[in-house]
């Protein structure tokens, strides 16, 4: 059987045998893994302390968000 999905606010929402999931959008975190690289870019000429402090509050924020989702895998990779 063919799985369906559709995007809504950066969800996966789709239907399966098994029931209804929601996951966090490829292209959602695509755009977070982006997000990411451009905040710990070596060329800038930040302070370590500064550059980790917006990274861990972009993560804490992304996954605020998306707390509804299934993410076990995504944030174990």
């Amino acid at each position: 059987m063919a799985q369906k999905y559709f995007k809504f606010l950066g969800f996966a929402m789709g239907k399966n045998g098994k029931g209804v999931h929601i996951r966090v959008h490829c292209q959602s975190l695509a755009e977070a893994k982006k997000k990411l690289k451009e905040l710990t870019s070596r060329n800038q000429g930040r302070n370590g302390r500064k550059v980790m402090e917006k990274v861990k509050n972009y993560i804490r924020d992304w996954i605020d968000y998306f707390y509804l989702a299934d993410m076990k895998r995504i944030l174990q990779s």
